[in-house]
């Protein structure tokens, strides 16, 4: 067998095994066995995996890799076989098989006792199939067709020591391999951003086509503009019920949850980054800004203007909008109107006129020739978008 991993399908179909199957596992299913006497093998423990058909037909299917998607790859691999480019694999020099050939030949196997020497029936059919195909396509093919209660091993007895390298037997090997492969999947898929809303949502994604159109499929926010009957509650409340939920949930993105930069979503989300966050979630808020550092305000009783930080107090996603969305017609900036805590916002009338600003500014910007600068304010957005692209940079010494 030599000094590699197996797997073995009710005693006799085998594969080579991989850290994609080795993923399937679970550490309740790793074991270290007295072998029988009658086995002859290099040595006298049986270590490795064992499942059963049924949990790794499961756990496939979970995965998305059905019956239905396994008989596809089946058949599009038996296609390429009657094509001059690439042709059948080196070796096989007889008619192209169907796939109901390739399936019979793999119930035929597995009732076969195990022979090591002519493994997979003796005329190499399934072996030359299978060479080009992903093994979790193979082992769903197989797994089909074996009994629901068949055992299936994966066995690392021939890595537990002898010439080669010794191999820990303590070790979670398909913990492991199955965090490898969410690292994998997180590092490929979407960087996902969760908001307070549907307005911080639609107006980021919006921006971001300006600023950094070239993050379009990498960095994605989420949609809160979804049907009344289905339409996620807003709010920095509903942001830390959401986050909460996909850390429960074991969502495999790399995401972020993105808040104001204001007191009430400070406080909000001090519970959840005081009990810590796994390290694939981040929670962040918009970032402090010069122009919010000396920023005119409207304290209570106040008949004018007070310039203040409003830094980590105040800083809601209009003030993020650029000066110029900003500014009035008096050529001002708008002043915020405060509470007596301290924090505060624009009143929803005016909030939603800086918002048809920003938005017809983004149009107007997206209308324009491609790769000219946007006119205008666009400082607190690249801000912003810097901040998701290095949430997870390593910690700065």
């Amino acid at each position: 067998m030599g000094h590699y991993p197996w797997l073995r399908i009710a005693g006799c179909a085998v594969i080579a095994g991989t850290n994609d199957l080795l993923a399937l596992f679970t550490e309740a299913e790793r074991q270290h066995l007295p072998r029988p006497e009658q086995e002859d093998e290099d040595t006298d423990w049986w270590f490795g995996y064992r499942s059963t058909s049924r949990a790794l037909r499961d756990r496939l299917q979970a995965q998305g890799m059905t019956a239905d998607q396994a008989r596809y790859d089946l058949e599009q691999e038996l296609a390429r076989w009657g094509r001059p480019d690439p042709g059948p694999p080196d070796g096989w020099t007889g008619p192209v098989p169907s796939a109901e050939d390739v399936l019979e030949k793999i119930t035929t196997s597995i009732a076969l006792p195990y022979d090591l020497q002519a493994a997979l029936v003796d005329d190499g059919l399934l072996d030359t199939v299978f060479i080009r195909m992903s093994e979790r396509t193979v082992l769903r093919l197989l797994v089909d067709r074996a009994p629901e209660t068949a055992v299936v091993d994966l066995d690392l007895s021939q890595l537990t020591g002898g010439c080669c390298f010794p191999y820990d037997m303590d070790k979670a090997r398909a913990a492991d391999a199955r965090a490898g492969q969410l690292a994998a999947s997180r590092e490929l898929s979407p960087l996902l951003v969760l908001t307070e809303g549907p307005t911080d949502a639609r107006l980021l994604t919006k921006a971001m086509r300006v600023t950094h159109p070239h993050l379009s499929g990498f960095v994605s926010f989420l949609d809160f503009d979804l049907p009344a009957s289905g339409r996620p509650e807003g709010g920095v409340s509903a942001l830390a019920k959401t986050t909460t939920a996909f850390i429960a949930a074991g969502v495999a993105n790399r995401f972020i949850a993105l808040a104001d930069n204001d007191l009430p979503a400070h406080q909000a989300l001090a519970k959840l980054k005081t009990r810590g966050v796994p390290g694939h979630c981040r929670v962040l808020h918009y970032p402090p800004l010069p122009l919010l550092a000396s920023y005119p305000t409207l304290p209570p009783e106040a008949s004018t203007p007070v310039v203040a930080d409003i830094n980590g107090i105040a800083g809601t996603l209009e003030l993020y909008l650029g000066r110029d969305v900003l500014t009035g017609s008096d050529g001002q900036l708008a002043p915020l109107p405060l509470n007596a805590a301290g924090a505060g916002g624009f009143a929803s009338q005016d909030k939603k006129a800086m918002q048809d600003r920003f938005e017809r500014k983004c149009d107007t910007a997206l209308a324009g020739p491609s790769g000219k600068d946007p006119e205008g304010d666009w400082s607190a957005v690249r801000a912003i978008i810097d901040t998701i692209l290095h949430a997870f940079d390593p910690p700065q010494t």
